[in-house]
């Protein structure tokens, strides 16, 4: 004989595989079950109510008759059935804390199912073999309504239904059996047939789908669970945070980190309006208009960077952000990430002033003193708003720079610097172009009048001595003044002509400004032009030394001879060394024009008389800007010319301003002989 309890063990497994938890592991069985059992809970009073009422009825129809005491004992049954299953549904709060062993649990559901199916199979074994007409529609339609009602609260749980189902449908079909009444016995066989043919496979399909909404909803909060986890570690351990809030743009997530980034109390954010949050502590409040923007459109945004104040610090902040839909995609509000860049944009401002600030005086440097021409510009073409630009070169720097050292000399730019700027007006910008070069672009309706004061006050205020290490310097400027539009209307093109006028004023005896003239130009053209020739003319051989005699009153005989330089030009003709050596010292030509003059001199002292010595006057800037020493040893060495017979003039300038220097390198050449 076969072993009950094997049978439904394998009946058990059978309904496990419809309906999907065959699969699952036991104790998510048993979280399943109890999902099953809270809904079964959920219809409970209302067939408790129901059964009350059927079982009322039912006692009032048998009073005085012969079935009433049979029909008493029953409803004693069922009432005590009744108390028997309500009691979980007293207790059903704690129904997650009693999730215990899965098949007790499940036993213990189909058991109370079994009992309450033959408690009801019991009903019409009373009644229908009576043969009482009235009783046996009453039973016909008491059990319609049972089996509906019963069956539809039990089928999340399909062995539940077929529990109930097996002894109340065999009660009836005895009761059919015995029966006397034809029709009543018609109706309730085919009650009994519809039941068999409809209630398994509903309610198998039902408790499938319930069991898929069930696991899906587990998983869903497993996987909040792990994200709340995830999101919780990633805010303790990184600089970022999670922000939310609702439609109504009120902040509904308060995470530790959210809080402590704002330095507020958890319960002052919440509730608490995003963006005016924001707008209140932004440095700049239109650095939150993308972000408003976005909220309008119900638009995600990405990367804002905001600067906020938060109890006097300030703070970069990274924002993104993104609309935070329902399953129906109805509007929730927004949700996303925030980020302290602080360290970061602290990099950058600082990397951006090393890009456009002089590292020495903290003042604009060439690089960005060109931006803001070509803002200037933009302006000009857009407004029609003149400006001027002033280029200043300092008189006497290098007395105090190279005697003093570099530190010396550091420390006079700085002051400049600040006297300079002390003179400016706002709006105005000032740059350290290099060296001892500054420039100034005046902005607010300039003219030359109003140019013309700041220079007169910038001489001024610069003739004032500067105090460097306990000691006072004197120094001074002189300023070239370009108009825009009157002196050009491109950035390359006003620099120039204020670089041209700078000229002047150093030509014209330093410590003076001027403005450019448009004869200026015409002489720069003509200057470039020598110089293009000049460059020319070592190769095409159109330098040539004339030679003026020293003659000694003694004797009436020339003792020497020097060397003066002139130029041939092929279309200028004889070009006097007036016209051409400044510009040949500007280019650095000169080095090579001297370079050749040594050599030329040296070959025509040879063919004359051994006591006739050659004089060559040395340029200033041949002398300090060039090997010296070897271009004399070289001629020497070419020639064969007797170190005696060559003598070198220079001026006394050179010794005043490069003492150290000079004197060096005219050691140097006495040791030639």
């Amino acid at each position: 004989m076969a072993d009950p309890t094997h049978m439904l063990g394998k009946l058990n497994s059978y309904f496990e595989r419809q309906i999907g938890t065959a699969a699952l592991s036991l104790s998510r069985r048993s979280q399943v079950l109890t999902e099953q059992a809270e809904t079964i809970l959920q219809t409970l009073p209302g067939l408790s109510v129901g059964t009350l009422f059927i079982v009322s009825v039912v006692l009032f129809h048998a009073w005085n008759g012969e079935l009433f005491l049979e029909l008493a004992s029953w409803s004693a049954c069922m009432l005590a059935l009744q108390w028997l299953g309500f009691r979980p549904w007293l207790r059903r709060r704690d129904v997650r804390k009693r999730e215990g062993n899965y098949y007790k649990t499940l036993r213990k559901t189909v058991i109370q199912s079994f009992m309450a199916g033959t408690c009801w199979g019991m009903l019409p074994v009373i009644v229908l073999p009576s043969g009482n007409p009235d009783l046996t529609m009453l039973i016909a339609i008491s059990m319609s309504a049972v089996l509906f009602g019963a069956t539809f609260g039990l089928t999340s749980i399909p062995q539940a239904v077929f529990a109930f189902l097996i002894p109340c449908l065999a009660g009836i079909s005895t009761g059919l059996v015995t029966s006397n009444g034809l029709a009543e016995s018609a109706a309730l066989f085919a009650m009994v047939l519809s039941f068999v043919a409809l209630i398994p496979p509903l309610s198998v399909r039902y408790a499938r789908n319930l069991v898929r909404h069930i696991v899906a909803e587990m998983e869903l909060w497993e996987q909040k669970q792990i994200i709340s986890l995830v999101v919780q570690e990633f805010e303790e351990n990184s600089s970022d945070w999670l922000w939310e809030f609702d439609a109504n743009g009120r902040v509904s997530r308060v995470t530790a980190r959210f809080a402590s980034a704002w330095e507020m109390d958890p319960e002052e954010l919440a509730g608490a309006d995003f963006v005016a949050l924001l707008k209140e502590h932004a440095s700049e409040e239109e650095a939150v208009w993308p972000i408003e923007s976005a909220l309008q459109q119900r638009d995600q945004f990405r990367d804002v960077e905001v600067a906020v104040t938060i109890k006097g610090e300030t703070r970069w902040w990274n924002l993104t952000g993104k609309p935070n839909l329902n399953s129906d995609g109805g509007f929730q509000g927004y949700v996303g990430i925030c980020s302290d860049i602080s360290k970061r944009k602290s990099a950058e401002i600082q990397i951006n002033r090393l890009a456009h600030r002089d590292v020495l005086t903290g003042l604009l440097n060439r690089a960005m003193f060109n931006e803001k021409m070509d803002a200037a510009i933009a302006k000009l073409e857009r407004y029609g708003s003149q400006f001027g630009v002033l280029f200043l070169d300092l008189d006497k720097f290098k007395l105090i720079n190279d005697p003093r050292g570099h530190q010396a000399g550091d420390q006079l730019l700085k002051a400049v610097g600040k006297r300079i700027a002390s003179l400016l007006r706002e709006g105005d910008h000032l740059a350290r172009l290099g060296g001892d070069e500054f420039a100034i672009i005046m902005h607010n309706q300039c003219d030359a009048g109003a140019a013309a004061k700041l220079a007169a006050r910038l001489i001024a205020a610069i003739k004032e001595p500067f105090e460097i290490d306990g000691e006072r310097h004197r120094i001074g400027v002189s300023i070239g003044i370009a108009l825009a539009p009157q002196n050009g209307t491109r950035p390359a093109q006003l620099l120039r002509n204020a670089d041209l006028a700078l000229y002047r004023a150093k030509a014209d005896g330093r410590c003076v400004f001027r403005f450019f003239e448009t004869q200026m130009d015409a002489d720069e053209r003509e200057k470039r032009m020598l110089e293009a020739e000049l460059r020319s003319a070592i190769d095409n051989q159109e330098f040539e030394l004339v030679y003026q005699p020293l003659v000694s009153p003694d004797t009436g005989k020339a003792t020497s001879m020097e060397a003066l330089i002139r130029w041939n030009h092929p279309i200028r003709g004889l070009v006097p060394p007036f016209e051409f050596i400044p510009i040949a010292e500007q280019s650095a030509l000169i080095q090579e024009i001297g370079k050749w003059s040594i050599m030329q001199a040296c070959q025509s002292a040879m063919s004359w008389p051994n006591e006739v010595v050659v004089a060559v006057n040395l340029s200033v800037h041949h002398f300090m800007g060039s090997d010296i020493v070897g271009h004399v040893k070289e001629a020497l060495e070419a020639t064969g010319l007797d170190p005696h017979r060559l003598e070198l003039e220079i001026t006394e300038s050179l010794l005043i301003n490069n003492t150290d220097e000079a004197l060096s390198t005219l050691k140097a050449l006495k040791d030639l002989g």
